[in-house]
């Protein structure tokens, strides 16, 4: 059910275009194995692989077995393509329908494609599990009892990590005679609501991972005066229980708790209205909420009831001076509450679609099963469930156009095998659209931080608020909520934006929807580019005091350059602007009274944002109080971080030659430091590696300076893809691919994956640095069993180009029974490429054969370009010794000594050889227009070159080499120099230095006038240009035979040629555009130095 969290939580809005092919029904159906010894209800989700968000279609099965999830589409993109989807499954072990971080999951490696539909799941612990840490509680005063707010343990993708918390509560801090209660881990899990809680108690968490506690510290009530009553009544319809009902009031407070002021009923009336009131409320504006504590655990979650106006909006009570009124709702009895949602999309104004979301969050009881049927949709299409153990899914409908009207049929099964069918029909589209001002087209860069603008829509509905969305290939950025009055925003205002700037040339979309209170939207959608490079970046961060909180006033420069500068506000914080890019810096920070503080050097080619790591001012004072600093020495202060994640490291040691390091709150500080003297900090921490470190501090000052360490793995996963041998690799899917111990006989180890519908497989959780193999086999038989060569390895294997070949069972008609196959690949190290021209001795008596893939068979006398070889009939476990050559490489472990492991199989290996002779690869672009050139060595992707010139040194002799001309937004490209090829794509084999293959790249032929709009055909510049506005022709293009149609009687565009190839103001008399025979079917069109053929 979507619970109080969400009041808490940035909900965020991706916008999906509606999926209009015509799709039949389709299934994928497998086993689900479960041998973690954790038990609980199974969630299987199939996601389409193109979808984002975290909505899907799905089911749940109560435990390990078999499933099948029915009514999927077995199609997308309009039909061309069978539909892939993600399959991925978690055991619910709390019962409450949200994913935890220890509850054992699987995400398929490879997507299931329709038509090889059979996906079998081994759900597998996450390891290592994540401990509990211990936290932060505040307890607020209410009307009635008191609410406890304690931050949650969750992972970097909001899991929580806590099975269950254990909250206390006493006169006294002190366990002895304490009350607890448990309170079950989930998505509000971290809001308990003590029902008759009085102000003199004292409260504390505990969190457990298994039996493992962290608690927090004992913390008083923080009790209020001053401020109004809020008042209002709540009536319960339908409801037969007598349950704690609480009513509550919810401010924001930036970089803060929220503050909740609340009162809670112990026994409401089931029969008419129950007055409440909420004392000691401040002035200001808050979220309303209102719930039934069915359970009577303390906690909003499922089995409980609650009001609500619109699922995905609250109401706001603001709160003057004096007493005010606040809502006063109605909760009702229900199973479940099914809703619909619509969306209005529109790019640019020019496409439109329409589309239906679909949810389902329980209230009296618990959804496992959710089924949607109506048009457009498969008949009982299965709604997945969300991360926040709310059923949803914006499905696409498939041949139609919803409308207001339409009605749509839920089937619901709970836990507890009772089931509902709701009927629900579907409310209003939104028409009107906010304008998206700016940014949109290309905009020159500044500091990359641009700010969006909008005009409010016409007619909205009434309240409404805003959403707004940016994605990118570098960056997205969503922040919701935002007022009906507000109409601008500066990018990544809220700090959740996924970097802290923009980058030049990055296509970026936007999206501004307004979504009325029930959360029916219109979603308006522009792009924008921002051209020419970051030549200035800006640094924020804040400064504090130890000892005394947030510093203000404190002066931060430029280290060297003091007129760069500037102070901290009444927070602490500061941004200071204009610091040069790509260029090394560092900064200080004075104010009277405290030593100066230096930053450690920066070189950034973006903005930097450490406001989470604030920088600490001494005095000289405090100093030699508290750490006997000496005058005329400095101190270097070192935080450390997670190079993963960015969150800072505790329990962390350091080395410093000649010093004794002291710590407080997870820094290292080293006193006494001689000025301007180099000092090396070797920092350690098990599970982590970190890089020394060398800093110096002026005298009298102090130096802060963050160190990242990287995360030790503790295991390593392996990524390859199985195919049938003697084909032009055709995947094999359904193959058992099992991690055996090659010291033991090679014996299963128990971890095993599938090859997915393309053949690719990741088996994860191998040893790290230890010795493995692995083994293919087909379950129902028919493939001779693979076992690859041994593997150790301290990170992630990727043999993603190196296929695994299975061969049918009488393919080799030489093969004689009982013994097995030698297969080899022989690999140009250099390039990862397959290594042809090369010949091999093997051990006497065995005879070495080569694929010959041109002529289908093994007939080779060298190796051609897959760079196979292999050795038929060898006896299980006989050493054989393969020798191979090929002049200018050299294979430095040679001879090897390989075996095949068991009868009636096959070895599998690559042998790397090192090659001789490298060349350089020089290319250029040129012409009137833009793009860049994408490069490709043996298919492996070299730098993309984005300006005028590169060039890349270094690569071996024989390199295939191609190069892709990637024209820009409004631009074509023309041809290549020095280089026969006539597409966009040149392709050569590098032999000798090449130093001139240049692209040439031109506008598109027809522009808008005072615009940076082009079209490559006049047709398009006719269709898409905005009234009255006038088109530019090259006079070098001949335009074909064109068809004028303008619905609008009163448009007037204009149509002038004979300019050059920029598009310059300049043109003579003589200078025409060309265009074949020209039709106008309506519409007004002037011509000017057009000659029509």
């Amino acid at each position: 059910m979507r619970t109080l969290a969400n009041l808490l939580l940035s909900l965020m809005l991706i916008i999906l275009m509606g999926l209009t092919s015509l799709c039949q029904a389709a299934s994928i159906s497998g086993t689900v194995s479960n041998l973690t010894g954790k038990t609980g209800r199974i969630y299987i989700k199939a996601t389409p692989t193109d979808w984002g968000g975290d909505w899907s279609y799905g089911i749940s099965i109560p435990a390990a077995g078999s499933y099948t999830i029915s009514g999927l589409p077995d199609s997308f993109n309009g039909g061309y393509s069978p539909a892939t989807y993600t399959l991925s499954a978690f055991v619910d072990t709390q019962g409450n329908g949200a994913q935890h971080a220890n509850d054992p999951t699987v995400t398929l490696g490879s997507p299931v494609t329709i038509g090889s539909s059979t996906a079998n799941l081994t759900l597998a612990t996450p390891t290592p599990a994540v401990a509990p840490q211990a936290n932060e509680i505040i307890a607020y005063q209410g009307n009635g009892g008191n609410t406890v707010l304690w931050k949650p343990y969750e992972t970097d993708s909001s899991l929580p990590i806590a099975d269950k918390y254990v909250v206390s509560w006493n006169t006294s801090e002190s366990d002895s005679g304490a009350s607890t209660r448990e309170v079950p881990s989930g998505p509000n899990s971290y809001l308990f609501f003590h029902n008759g809680g009085g102000t003199n108690l004292y409260y504390k968490v505990t969190a457990y991972v298994g039996a493992t506690p962290a608690s927090t510290g004992w913390v008083p009530v923080t009790t209020r005066t001053g401020g109004v009553t809020v008042s209002g009544a709540v009536t319960l319809s339908g409801v037969g229980t007598s349950k704690p009902l609480v009513v509550l009031l919810k401010q924001e407070v930036p970089g803060q708790y929220p503050v909740f002021y609340s009162t809670i009923i112990p026994t409401p009336s089931t029969s008419g209205a129950n007055s409440y009131s909420i004392s000691n409320v401040p002035a200001g504006t808050y979220t309303f909420f209102a719930f039934l504590d069915v359970n009577g655990d303390g906690i909003h979650g499922p089995g409980d009831l609650d009001y609500r106006p619109g699922i995905y909006a609250s109401e706001e009570v603001v709160v003057g001076a004096s007493n005010t009124a606040g809502i006063s709702p109605t909760i009702t009895q229900r199973n479940a509450y099914a809703t619909i949602r619509t969306n209005n999309w529109t790019s640019d104004g020019s496409t439109t679609n329409k589309n239906l979301g679909f949810t389902v969050e329980g209230q009296a009881r618990q959804p496992v099963n959710v089924y949607v049927s109506g048009g457009g949709l498969q008949d009982n299409t299965p709604v997945g469930i969300d991360d926040e153990g709310e059923f949803r899914i914006w499905p696409g409908l498939s041949g139609v156009i919803p409308e207001t009207g339409n009605q749509y049929t839920y089937t619901v099964q709970y836990s507890d095998s009772t089931s509902d069918t709701f009927p629900v029909t579907v409310g209003t589209f939104l028409t009107s659209f906010a304008g998206n001002l700016s940014p949109t087209g290309t905009i020159p860069y500044t500091n990359g931080i641009p700010t969006f603008s909008w005009s409010a829509p016409a007619s909205p509905p009434s309240p409404y608020h805003y959403y707004l969305w940016l994605s990118g290939a570098d960056a997205y950025w969503n922040t919701d909520d935002l007022p009906s009055t507000q109409t601008s925003i500066l990018y990544n205002a809220d700090g959740g934006a996924s970097r802290t700037t923009l980058t030049a040339g990055v296509p970026y979309y936007w999206t501004l929807t307004v979504s009325d209170r029930y959360g029916n939207q219109a979603a308006y959608q522009t792009s924008f580019t921002m051209s020419g490079s970051a030549s200035t970046i800006s640094f924020t961060g804040k400064t504090v005091s130890p000892f005394s909180g947030n510093l203000s006033g404190v002066r931060i420069e430029l280290d060297g350059d003091a007129s760069k500068y500037t102070t901290s506000g009444s927070d602490g914080s500061f941004t200071l602007s204009n610091l040069p890019a790509s260029t090394t810096f560092r900064l200080k920070t004075t104010l009277s009274g405290y030593l100066p503080v230096y930053t450690q050097y920066f070189n950034s080619s973006t903005s930097l944002d450490l406001s989470g790591s604030p920088y600490n001012l001494f005095t000289q004072s405090q100093l030699s109080t508290y750490f006997s600093q000496t005058s005329g020495k400095g101190v270097i202060i070192a935080g450390f971080m997670d190079s993963t994640t960015g969150s800072s490291l505790t329990d962390v040691t350091v080395t410093v030659p000649g010093y004794t390091p002291q710590y407080s709150n997870g820094l290292a500080m080293i006193f006494n430091v001689s000025p301007n003297t180099p000092v090396t900090i070797t920092p350690s921490k098990t599970g982590y590696t970190f890089s020394q470190q060398t800093f110096s501090v002026p005298a009298d000052s102090v130096l802060e300076a963050g160190i990242f360490g990287s995360p030790v793995p503790t295991s390593v996963s392996f990524t390859s893809k199985t195919v049938i041998a003697g084909t032009n690799g055709t995947p094999l899917p359904g193959v058992t691919i099992t991690q055996v111990d090659p010291n033991s006989n090679n014996a299963s180890t128990g971890n095993s994956t599938q090859s997915g519908s393309d053949g690719s497989f990741t088996l994860t959780n191998l040893p790290i640095s230890t010795q493995f193999r692995l083994l293919m086999t087909y379950p129902s038989g028919g493939y001779l069993p693979v076992y690859s060569q041994r593997f150790n390895s301290s990170s992630n294997i990727n043999y993603n180009n190196y296929n695994y070949f299975l061969v049918p069972v009488g393919s080799i008609t030489s093969l004689q029974s009982g013994k097995g196959v030698i297969f080899a690949r022989l690999i140009d190290s250099s390039t990862g490429s397959a290594l042809s021209g090369a010949t091999a001795v093997a051990t006497a008596g065995y005879t070495v054969q080569y694929r010959n893939v041109a002529a289908g068979d093994w007939s080779g006398t060298a190796t051609d370009t897959s760079g196979q070889l292999r050795i038929v009939n060898v006896p299980p476990n006989t050493n054989i010794s393969l020798a191979p050559v090929k002049s200018g490489y050299t294979f430095s472990s040679a001879p090897y000594t390989l075996a095949v492991l068991a009868a009636d199989s096959v070895f599998e290996t690559n042998l790397f050889a090192s090659p001789g002779t490298t060349y350089t690869l020089g290319v250029q672009r040129s012409g009137s227009g833009s793009g860049t050139i994408q490069i490709q060595a043996n298919g492996l992707p070299v730098p993309t070159c984005s300006e005028t010139s590169c060039s890349y040194s270094g690569l071996p002799a024989g390199l295939s080499i191609q190069l892709t001309a990637v024209p820009a937004s409004g631009s074509s490209f023309i041809t290549w120099s020095n280089c026969g090829s006539s597409t966009s794509v040149c392709s050569f084999t590098l032999t000798s230095d090449t130093l001139g293959v240049t692209a040439t790249f031109g506008l598109q032929p027809f522009k808008i006038e005072d615009t940076t709009t082009y079209y490559n055909s006049l047709f398009d510049a006719f269709t898409y240009a905005a009234p009255d506005k006038k088109i530019r022709g090259q006079k070098s293009y001949e335009a074909p035979a064109t068809a004028f149609n303008r619905s609008i009687s009163t448009d007037l565009l204009t149509f002038k040629g004979g300019y050059d190839d920029s598009f310059s103001d300049s043109r003579g008399p003589t200078d025409f555009s060309t265009v074949g025979p020209l039709t106008i079917q309506s519409g007004s069109l002037v011509l000017d130095q057009i000659i029509i053929k």
